[in-house]
């Protein structure tokens, strides 16, 4: 929790420098706007974990900023804190009604800020834990995998970065279910879930995406460069079988692999193309990985 970023919307400078210390303190990362327009711009280029916003500031003042947030489903979950010299009853009832979590009024007392916003985050950690979280694998879930490509896609367009993405699929896996039973089947989907945790770089992130699919994002790398990764990631799987109950069960995925904006420069074409190139992986055999072509596109 103390590595979670915040972001501060205050147009008064003083002010601002004044939280940003009190939260450095406390070892939190934070990311700061004058106004709410650039807190939207923030809430659009970071991973932002919590937002402590003023209400009186220029441009857009705090609670339509607050709006804005809740609107949009990438950030409509993230909590909200109300950090304003107006301290009125129906001040505090219009910040709440409006999607405030909390209000504190100004002037605070610092172990007060930070009591509240070590409580929020907390209870935030334990929600997104279950809300995001596969309870099979441990992997991130289709939903937070949803959440995280909009974002990847938004930050690699602002910086023009590419990037890829890989759908693994099990092979034969309702095969493997008919014959072993579905206990074991689930072992398999845990051992695969395990082996993206343990052998991916730290930079990638890897969800369950469905049954036995599951998902890979590879920021700031090439199509060549992911095809080569999950070719080693595929070559290991097929040398590392399943024990379980004293027996050994050899596994093989077949993968589809995608490049950012080459192949697709939106969430939905990328992963449409990632998945073309899985069912050309499934139809050349399986165990293997097959890179996106545009004469894919052409032949489907």
């Amino acid at each position: 929790m103390n590595n979670s970023r915040i972001l501060v919307v205050e147009d008064s400078p003083q002010m601002l420098n004044l939280i940003r210390t009190i939260l450095l303190r406390s070892g939190f990362e934070v990311v700061t706007a004058m106004n709410g327009k650039e807190g939207l711009d923030a809430v659009r280029m970071h991973d932002v974990d919590l937002i402590i916003s003023d209400i009186m500031m220029p441009e857009m003042d705090g609670f339509q900023f607050c709006s804005e947030v809740r609107k949009n489903s990438r950030s409509d979950n993230i909590p909200f804190i109300f950090l304003s010299a107006k301290g009125g009853m129906q001040d505090k009832l219009s910040g709440f009604e409006g999607g405030a979590d909390d209000y504190i009024t100004k002037p605070f007392d610092p172990n007060e800020l930070m009591m509240r916003v070590t409580a929020i985050l907390k209870r935030t950690s334990r929600y997104r834990l279950e809300a995001y979280t596969d309870s099979l694998t441990g992997l991130s879930n289709r939903r937070y995998f949803d959440k995280k490509l909009a974002e990847v896609v938004s930050l690699s367009h602002r910086y023009k970065k590419n990037f890829g993405l890989a759908i693994f699929d099990i092979d034969f896996f309702k095969d493997f279910n008919d014959k072993f039973g579905h206990l074991v089947g689930d072992q398999v989907l845990i051992h695969l879930g395990r082996f993206l945790k343990d052998h991916l770089r730290d930079s990638d992130f890897s969800a369950r995406y469905g049954g036995e699919e599951f998902v890979v994002i590879l920021p700031d790398t090439s199509k060549e460069t992911s095809m080569m990764l999950m070719n080693r990631m595929r070559e290991a799987v097929q040398d590392k079988p399943l024990i379980h109950d004293g027996k050994e069960y050899r596994i093989t995925v077949s993968v589809g692999v995608a490049e950012y904006p080459t192949d697709g420069d939106t969430a939905r074409e990328l992963i449409k193309c990632a998945d073309d190139a899985l069912y050309e992986s499934k139809t050349s055999g399986r165990n293997c990985v097959t890179a996106y072509l545009k004469k894919q596109a052409a032949n489907s």
